[in-house]
């Protein structure tokens, strides 16, 4: 793989290093599959580095900024308007995902993340009363008592009672306790620490998304895991990560990411990890880089990654005919949804 890749190049100018004679149509693209034009605005507006692209690639992505800059005020009014809510029914919600970025952005950058819906993770015992808050508020849940919506709003609001079966083995400790109060306009609410947001994104992506096996990546969370090292004072203690996914599957998915964190965004790889970083890791980061372009190399190894994400599904399950492991085949074969490429 060389240097021009459009996913290097797109990790260069997020830190707003592109080389000359960048091909800033492979890289906008990119950035768009990827949720991640709006960041990329930003980058290239604080480094100056707008004027490298033609009028039309500009103006795009201005306005993508723009449109996403007043949606996100829009969710940020939403998530304070529950968070206040939530807790006079005495729930305190974690913020999970982007739902960070709203509450803790500052208004200049704010418009900078994506995002689909509000996740806020809550104790089982807090279901009812977290339920009955949202409802008061005019919420309708879904079918699962998930996802939460008003026909008024932006985004529905998720609520996590429980991680997925998937995810659990590596979620065990009390989120609660990784995520000190926080109060800002006006309401509080609790913020996961930076390895607790890192274990998170990890874990959702790669083994319950299943983005070890198909390949796939999701752009949008791995430049929330590289803000995550350069923003603010505190940094994702790595070793404890290491600790805390260190079975075979998790091992491997977090060293995947380390690899692509220093090869996409510079991110140095931890010194007490770097000697143990195994080939199997590069090479599946390789396969991941690969199944990006097009062509039938790509194709090959995108349909390579979905049927050992199904077999591997079909032997973690008890076999019944069960409903929910055809629908959980059927969507490894989807196109890729939201941020994931």
């Amino acid at each position: 793989m060389n240097a021009r890749h459009p996913l290097r190049l797109l990790g260069a100018a997020l830190r707003g290093q592109v080389p000359a004679g960048a091909d800033w149509r492979s890289i906008v693209t990119v950035a768009s599959r990827g949720w991640l034009a709006p960041a990329l605005y930003l980058a290239l507006s604080r480094h100056a580095k707008l004027g490298a692209l033609d009028n039309a690639a500009a103006h795009y992505l201005e306005l993508l900024h723009a449109r996403n800059l007043e949606r996100n005020r829009r969710l940020r009014r939403q998530l304070v308007e529950a968070a206040a809510a939530l807790g006079a029914a005495g729930v305190e919600p974690v913020l999970l995902k982007g739902a960070n970025h709203l509450f803790l952005a500052r208004d200049e950058d704010l418009g900078a993340r994506m995002l689909s819906d509000i996740d806020l993770s809550i104790r089982p015992a807090e279901a009812e009363r977290a339920s009955e808050a949202l409802r008061e508020l005019g919420y309708v849940p879904d079918h699962r008592g998930r996802e939460w919506a008003r026909v008024e709003d932006a985004a529905t609001i998720e609520l996590h009672a429980r991680p997925s079966a998937r995810a659990a083995p590596y979620l065990r400790d009390d989120l609660h306790s990784w995520s000190p109060p926080t109060a800002r306009h006006g309401v509080q609410l609790r913020v996961p620490e930076p390895t607790a947001r890192a274990l998170h994104l990890i874990v959702h992506d790669m083994i319950k998304e299943g983005d070890l096996w198909t390949y796939r990546l999701d752009l949008r969370h791995l430049h929330d895991l590289y803000r995550l090292q350069v923003d603010g004072s505190s940094r994702v203690d790595w070793p404890r990560l290491a600790r805390l996914l260190s079975d075979r599957v998790g091992r491997h998915a977090l060293m995947v990411q380390i690899v692509a964190l220093e090869d996409l965004f510079g991110v140095p790889i931890p010194q007490e990890l770097a000697a143990t970083v195994p080939a199997a890791a590069k090479l599946t980061y390789r396969r991941q880089l690969l199944a990006t372009m097009p062509g039938p190399v790509g194709a090959v190894i995108r349909s390579a990654g979905r049927l050992s994400h199904s077999l591997a599904l079909i032997c973690g399950y008890s076999w019944q005919g069960s409903p929910a492991l055809v629908r959980q085949v059927r969507r490894r074969f989807a196109p890729a949804a939201g941020s994931r490429i």
